[in-house]
């Protein structure tokens, strides 16, 4: 008596031609598991998606130390500064209440925070500058908070985050940067009554503190431009033939509403258009391609037509037996 052959191996019997039989049904096919290869976008699509995941932890770091910075920052006593900055927040249009806070790290003004905004400034500021020229100074930063900026900083690091490989959305940021500082710049100038070489006086002794050191972290909005910027803002400041405009003027802002319209509302609605019209013409050409199949309209022709070769001749031959 043979012992029975274990459970899934492969029964084999002696044929007499000396072929192995057919595996039966308790035999069991072991197969090694196959290995999926990703593909090139899959590969693409991994390597930004860690990219971006760096770029937004070294931002969401960023905002915690700028968190950190103001909490741990001194409140800043009103009777210190020479200036009145409550009248300072009515002059430029500012309606959200504002924290003024000291911090020894820092060597130039800036501001933070996005729903409790804060103006941060170096102890020593008022021992630099003149009650006119630091008018104008605080006057800049208070634009910033006025116009919501630093919520508009988040928007660009996180779309620059997301969008790092387009050389556009660096571009687009830089020149927002730039834009920014220069309508802040105006709004400080139009407030306040001070005289351009008092303003720009006080803008290059804020430049002067700043250099060579770090710049503050973003999205705290501080002074980190470089030097082509800031000759800019110097020479705008110091132009007395310019006229300034406190904010955008109604041109401006009905230009930018048709700039808007050409650029969303347009494209969106060039396609169905396209679309419409591609239909007619299709629909035109299946109707002259019909008329050109159809036969000829006799009085014998049938009443339903069948397109088709098989049908015209059916139809032929059913109108000569008519006659």
């Amino acid at each position: 008596v043979s012992s029975p052959q274990p459970v899934g191996t492969a029964l084999q019997a002696a044929s007499p031609g000396g072929a192995s039989a057919r595996p039966t049904a308790h035999s069991v096919v072991v197969r090694s598991p196959a290995r999926v290869a990703l593909s090139v976008q899959a590969v693409l699509m991994l390597g930004w998606a860690c990219c971006v995941a760096i770029l937004l932890a070294r931002f969401v770091r960023a905002m915690a130390r700028t968190r950190r910075l103001i909490r741990q920052a001194v409140p800043l006593p009103l009777e210190r500064l020479p200036i009145d900055l409550e009248s300072l927040g009515r002059a430029v249009g500012l309606r959200t209440a504002v924290r003024w806070a000291v911090d020894a790290r820092l060597d130039s003004p800036a501001v933070g925070g996005l729903l409790r905004p804060a103006v941060i400034i170096p102890p020593d500021l008022n021992d630099s500058l003149t009650p006119n020229q630091l008018t104008w100074v605080l006057l800049h930063e208070l634009a910033h908070v006025r116009r919501g900026d630093l919520w508009v900083v988040v928007f660009q690091r996180v779309v620059q985050a997301v969008f790092f490989f387009n050389p556009a959305v660096h571009l687009a940021n830089w020149i927002i940067d730039e834009l920014r500082e220069y309508a802040c710049d105006d709004a400080a100038l139009a407030a306040c009554k001070t005289s351009r070489s008092d303003c720009g006086e006080g803008f290059l002794a804020i430049i002067e503190r700043s250099a060579g050191h770090a710049p503050v972290a973003a999205p705290a909005l501080g002074l980190f431009e470089g030097r082509m910027l800031i000759r800019r803002r110097l020479l705008r400041i110091l132009d007395n033939h310019r006229t300034v405009h406190a904010r955008l003027s109604r041109p401006a802002a009905f230009g930018l509403l048709v700039l808007a319209l050409a650029l969303f509302v347009v494209p969106y609605g060039a396609p169905g258009n396209v679309s419409a019209g591609s239909q007619n013409g299709l629909r035109s050409l299946r109707g002259a391609r019909v008329s050109l199949e159809e036969p000829g309209n006799g009085p014998d022709e049938p009443a339903s037509y069948r397109p088709g070769a098989v049908w015209h001749h059916q139809a032929a031959q059913e109108r000569t037996g008519g006659k």
